[in-house]
């Protein structure tokens, strides 16, 4: 009888101990007002949107991050160099570029489109002339936009020698440049407003 009072007197202590912990609890919740609760519908909007620009933020920054990770990297996700990244992306000297501190010399998809019909160049019968023109706009070294047209001229992976001019704008084998530069972790990407060089069949 006596171990029968204490199984009850021992439950009820439980149920009550619970009760008053999940009393607790919602006082706790209650405590704690929701913040929006009283904004009106077009301040709520301007929050979410303000978290929602945060979140696209962040993912730029993580592409940004990624992007500069190498020259090829960079040309190969970024669409002002599209056409130029795919071509890389197809020639033997993608893991060079990739791996070790170049200079790439990159036209824009504006640039490829005026030098002619590209996409020749990604067929099989042309893999040499792909090679030859995406090694016209290597230059196997690291260099920074000052020290680029701080120079008269610069050899290309290609192994010919290309002239700089400075007088109204900088030009590389008459290729104009644009300012600036995007450095990576390991090379910096100068872009074109032309071709380096024209294959000679497409010429």
């Amino acid at each position: 009888m006596k171990q029968t009072l204490f199984h009850i007197f021992s439950t009820v202590g439980v149920v009550l101990a619970l009760t008053l912990a999940g009393c607790a609890t919602e006082k706790n919740e209650e405590a704690m007002p929701d913040p929006t609760a009283k904004m009106s519908p077009a301040a709520r909007e301007r929050m979410e949107q303000r978290e929602e620009d945060a979140l696209k933020k962040q993912s730029m920054s993580q592409d940004e991050v990624e992007n500069k990770m190498s020259p090829y990297r960079y040309v190969v996700s970024t669409e002002l160099h599209s056409i130029f990244g795919q071509l890389v992306k197809q020639s033997t000297l993608a893991k060079h570029i990739h791996g070790r501190g170049v200079t790439l010399l990159a036209p824009t998809d504006k640039a490829m489109d005026a030098m002619g019909d590209w996409k020749l160049l990604t067929r099989q019968a042309y893999r040499a002339e792909l090679d030859e023109f995406v090694g016209h706009h290597v230059l196997p070294f690291n260099l920074s936009y000052e020290k680029f047209k701080a120079k008269d001229s610069h050899e290309c992976l290609a192994g010919q020698i290309l002239p700089v001019d400075v007088r109204g704008g900088i030009t590389i084998n008459d290729a104009r440049v644009r300012s600036g530069d995007v450095v990576t972790s390991n090379g910096t990407v100068l872009a074109l407003d032309d071709v380096v060089m024209i294959p000679s069949f497409l010429r």
